[in-house]
């Protein structure tokens, strides 16, 4: 027969194992607080869409025939490579990437079906299909998929971390593809798969498409990076 200080201490042990799956742990194993995004993250976001956009206008962008594509390159890597060294020095910065809502991070790669968008100039003739194909059905998947790992997380149902680990990954490797594809179909001395006089991919360098590469999929690089760090301070599934 169960006594009520069993069943107790039952419901606490519980309690406790489920708290280190719904909240992050530090290194050291220690429960952290969840935190939404504030004001000051709000202002960060708003003065670097301001500067991609600047970055842009001022023509850093544009990749003429028989010249490397080091605008395009240096947009896309630099807000991650700053990420990563704020996050490295910065002690705010490492608290704020461990106690940041994991579900948030998981539900807004849901926005990722706004890479559709590519599909529809392509079929405008407008970029290319090696390039638009793959960007554009890659972002639709993960974007589908994210409501499903979501649902997986806030229910705590078996294997979530393993759902939301893999969604992370299918998530870089979409952008590892778009990004590879879209500079072998560019202008520049790296576009190998583009056939004289075809379509290039130039089209996403140029406003406000040129948003993708400096703003939005840096942005959500540095969110897939944040949640595979609290994922591996959690417990394996």
């Amino acid at each position: 027969m169960t006594t009520p200080a069993a069943t107790t201490a039952t419901t606490t042990a519980t309690t406790t194992t489920s708290q280190t799956y719904l909240t992050p742990v530090d290194t050291d194993g220690n429960i952290t607080p969840q935190r939404r995004p504030g004001p000051v993250v709000y202002a960060v976001l708003t003065l670097w869409a301001a500067g991609a956009v600047a970055y842009e206008a001022s023509g850093a962008m544009a990749a003429s025939p028989g010249q490397a594509p080091l605008g395009l390159l240096v947009g896309a890597a630099t807000p991650v490579a700053l990420f990563g060294l704020a996050l490295a020095t910065l002690e705010p910065v490492k608290r704020f990437a461990r106690e940041l809502d994991l579900g948030l991070l998981t539900a807004f790669q849901s926005w990722r079906v706004i890479g559709s968008m590519f599909l529809t100039l392509f079929a405008l003739d407008q970029l290319p299909g090696l390039f638009a194909w793959p960007a554009g059905f890659g972002d639709i998947l993960v974007g589908l998929a994210a409501p499903f790992a979501v649902l997986a997380y806030a229910r705590q149902s078996a294997g979530w971390q393993t759902k939301v680990r893999w969604l992370n990954y299918a998530g870089l490797f979409d952008f590892a593809v778009a990004v590879g594809t879209g500079v072998m179909m560019s202008e520049s001395t790296l576009g190998v798969l583009r056939t004289p006089g075809g379509l290039s991919a130039e089209l996403v360098n140029q406003w406000p498409l040129s948003l993708f590469p400096t703003f939005l999929v840096p942005m959500f690089i540095i969110m897939h990076w944040i949640s595979l760090r609290q994922l591996s301070n959690t417990p394996k599934d």
